[in-house]
């Protein structure tokens, strides 16, 4: 499959500290890819090869489109064969990018060996159906606050997309298309960086910072979202501009991420909030 090498080295990330990252899908450097898994579908056409630059610098994204209509359920999925499956508890987070316009929904699902799930809705972690590409973020710790048995030491499917438990018979082949790339998990709510929107073109000050910041950048920046320590997006900012001068004085003290989105490409930095 595309984008599956291995890479035993110790990713520095562009926050200036160490995470471990295991790559499923992605063109970005990672510590690692997964040894062994199936890309399937359910009433779903999957190219992995489809060509988009995506949001990790690549040339390629996966396309997942509907077939004829019919099926039970739509869905496009990782899979992990032998027992046990992918043990995933050494990992925190789960990253990928997602872009679609389509009228009908879809939810993000893990499985567990024993048959235990998770189900997300994207649009609660800053996705949205505009055909623009929105990268997410989702905590283990959602997906064990949600269903506590959850076993990540033998997880069997990550699902990228599923169509609505009973509203299979609502989708329209023609419209429900989904495109999926930096698909991986990390032990930090970190976002990898890629080469083609870098942190060194982003300026801001003061950091430290106690009542507001200024955020500068080469590109017109789209979206500026702020992310806690357990990954929970607590503030939005759409300045459409190079500059943006922001009011933080409502945030805690604490850590934060600061992921930046321009031109379709997304970096992060971090933010210390006295």
């Amino acid at each position: 499959m595309r984008k599956i090498t291995f890479i035993f080295t110790l990713l520095t990330c562009a926050l200036g500290y160490s995470q471990t990252t295991l790559g499923y899908y992605t063109e970005a450097t990672v510590t690692e890819t997964v040894a062994t898994q199936n890309l399937n579908g359910d009433g779903i056409t999957i190219n992995t090869s489809f060509s988009d630059a995506g949001t990790d610098g690549g040339s390629t994204v996966i396309e997942a489109v509907a077939n004829s209509g019919g099926a039970e359920n739509y869905q496009g999925y990782f899979n992990y064969p032998g027992s046990p499956n992918q043990d995933l508890s050494s990992y925190s987070f789960y990253h990928f990018s997602m872009k679609s316009s389509s009228p009908q929904p879809t939810i993000i699902r893990f499985e567990d060996a024993g048959g235990q799930q998770a189900n997300f809705d994207p649009t609660s972690y800053g996705f949205a159906y505009d055909g623009n590409w929105h990268t997410m973020v989702i905590p283990f710790t959602d997906i064990s606050t949600q269903n506590a048995s959850f076993n990540f030491t033998d997880v069997n499917n990550v699902f990228f997309i599923k169509s609505t438990p009973g509203d299979a018979g609502s989708v329209v082949p023609e419209t429900y298309i989904f495109y999926i790339d930096h698909v991986y998990f990390s032990t930090s709510n970190d976002v990898l960086s890629t080469e083609t929107f870098e942190l060194s073109k982003i300026t801001m000050f003061p950091n430290p910072a106690n009542t507001e910041i200024s955020i500068s950048s080469k590109n017109s920046m789209d979206t500026i979202k702020f992310y806690n320590v357990l990954g929970k997006e607590v503030l939005v900012v759409n300045p459409k501009s190079n500059n943006s001068i922001i009011d933080i004085s409502n945030l805690k003290s604490g850590i934060y991420i600061v992921k930046l989105t321009a031109d379709g490409k997304t970096t992060s930095t971090k933010l210390i909030k006295e």
